[in-house]
């Protein structure tokens, strides 16, 4: 063998080696990596499943058959609330998160319902004050809710009057499927979201109103001295509502004896007998 055959032997087992190396970078690693990221993308969705669900499931086990993958899928989507829970979802809101919690709103205002992709969004606005160790408990809570809530931006600042307390702004999202749970059963059936119905989901019919006496009214006979009454927020939008003593109240609706008369901006007027109340936000 002269020096010129060898020379083209090791020049194609060069070309032979590059041509691998190129095969496997166009090829395989895009594979690779493919599948990796689809690992860790079962490994998240099996999370949020099972922490909805409340069980374990597998999905990256191959353990699951297409009919119990989407018994999970359905049971899933049920879960989720609907756009018609608006109200509901608004109401454990407020009362859940925040519980036992020195927050003091000043701004509550739920917006209008937004699309994001098959889902439905709902903005809430909130301005509070609260103190930095209040403020982590309360987004631990919030993130302890069943239902789903993205921050959507958050500023705080400390207050110039007391150094251990917080102004905070929060802008959140609330996720919600369109229509209700017929609508939702069907959904799961065609495999497709039905159509929006064209109506407020804040009108007061959707909302249970709370009872018009309430548990604050004393029965005949007993003797007991007035608990005092704190408003802690308003609610604005198409329906207005307050936060006192960890109540959500109407107007009409009865605590402590006072019916609420009315909703202002930073107060609410109540009325008892001949005597009448205002109680004012606390900025």
């Amino acid at each position: 063998m002269d020096i010129r055959d060898r020379i083209t032997r090791l020049v194609t087992f060069m070309l032979i080696l590059i041509l691998g190396w190129i095969l496997y970078r166009t090829l395989i690693t895009p594979k690779r990596r493919g599948i990796t990221s689809l690992k860790q993308n079962l490994k998240n969705i099996e999370y949020q499943i099972s922490g909805v669900l409340g069980e374990e499931i597998d999905l990256r086990g191959g353990v699951l058959e297409a009919k119990q993958l989407e018994d999970h899928l359905k049971k899933l989507i049920l879960k989720i609330p609907s756009e018609r829970d608006i109200p509901d979802v608004i109401n454990r809101f407020l009362t859940e998160v925040g519980k036992g919690l020195k927050i003091d709103y000043t701004l509550i205002q739920p917006k209008k319902l937004e699309s994001e992709g098959r889902y439905k969004k709902l903005p809430i606005e909130l301005e509070f004050t609260t103190s930095y160790a209040h403020f982590n408990t309360y987004l631990s809570q919030l993130s302890a809710m069943p239902e789903v809530f993205r921050i959507e931006s958050m500023d705080m600042r400390r207050s110039p009057v007391q150094a251990d307390r917080l102004h905070v702004h929060l802008l959140l999202s609330a996720f919600v499927m369109p229509g209700g749970v017929e609508e939702k059963v069907e959904a799961i059936a065609k495999e497709a979201y039905p159509e929006v119905p064209k109506v407020s989901p804040f009108k007061p019919k959707a909302i249970p109103l709370k009872p018009r006496v309430g548990p604050g009214i004393p029965s005949p006979g007993v003797i007991r001295t007035e608990t005092p009454l704190t408003l802690q927020g308003i609610m604005r939008g198409d329906i207005k509502a307050a936060i006192i003593n960890d109540t959500i109240l109407y107007v009409d609706d009865v605590i402590e004896g006072y019916r609420v008369l009315n909703i202002r901006e930073s107060s609410v007027v109540l009325r008892k007998g001949r005597r009448t109340k205002i109680l004012r936000l606390k900025y």
